[in-house]
């Protein structure tokens, strides 16, 4: 039974975890073979969203959507690098409570979509 409750804890982690004081990240897995990482940190009474897709095929273009809430607070299209990938950074202010981040990317040569979302509380 502990085993059991073990490898779930480790599973429910797995794709959601802390770092630094008060970073949120959160991973998941996109398609062929792509991963994606959304983190929000506090910096200076603001909230820094990052997000990146790895293991993307050098040369495609993405077009990337940051959204607080309801709000939409980044929309650019991101040509994957050489080294397999592709950031995007903004500071956007703190509101109150708990704050959805959503990130969803689609991949403008193949119509492949990646999508992820946190909860960030400061």
């Amino acid at each position: 039974m502990k085993k059991v409750l073990l490898s779930l804890l480790v599973i429910s982690f797995s794709a959601f975890s802390f770092a630094k004081d008060g970073d949120v990240i959160k991973r998941s897995n996109c398609p062929n073979p792509g991963k994606s990482k959304l983190k929000a940190s506090p910096e200076n009474g603001r909230i820094e969203v990052e997000y990146e897709i790895d293991n993307a095929v050098p040369g495609q273009r993405w077009r990337v959507i940051l959204k607080k809430g309801n709000r939409r607070i980044l929309r650019a299209v991101r040509t994957v690098n050489g080294a397999q990938e592709i950031k995007v950074r903004k500071v956007t202010s703190n509101g109150p409570g708990a704050e959805r981040i959503r990130a969803k990317a689609i991949n403008l040569n193949t119509g492949e979509r990646c999508n992820i979302a946190l909860r960030f509380r400061s």
